[in-house]
């Protein structure tokens, strides 16, 4: 391997760090505004039919538990994963989009995610040699 081989390597394997990470920045930061979001209902005497459902918060734990293992894929270098979080992030997005809101984490993630697919094929070119 040369070194511009291994400048490449390098490259390939900080995007994909890149992505792993920002996958778990975002899961924790929404994780902390749903914990905050569910504390402030119940100290502010709201019931749970006005509030945060229960059906709700377990869908919200279900959606970043499947995040966070894509972002363990990736973090294990694993194609399909990095693709999957990519098609997950843009249909959730275009979903949020329809409503009229604007779903900044999940387009960093949809960034993150094709970062990590440029990453990983660059990563198995490169070891494949």
């Amino acid at each position: 391997m040369g070194n511009n081989d291994h400048k490449e390597l390098e490259a390939a394997l900080k995007k994909i760090r890149a992505s792993y990470l920002a996958g778990v920045i975002v899961t924790v930061g929404q994780i902390l505004i749903q914990m905050v979001s569910y504390i402030s209902f119940g100290l502010s005497g709201v019931t749970d039919q006005n509030g945060l459902s229960t059906t709700l918060t377990i869908f919200i734990v279900v959606e970043l538990a499947i995040i966070l293992a894509l972002c363990y894929g990736i973090y294990r270098k694993s194609k399909p994963c990095a693709i999957a979080l990519l098609i997950y992030s843009v249909l959730a997005a275009l979903l949020i989009l329809a409503f009229g809101r604007l779903p900044l984490a999940l387009i960093i993630v949809a960034f993150a995610a094709f970062q990590g697919i440029q990453g990983i094929s660059t990563y198995r070119r490169l070891t494949s040699r």
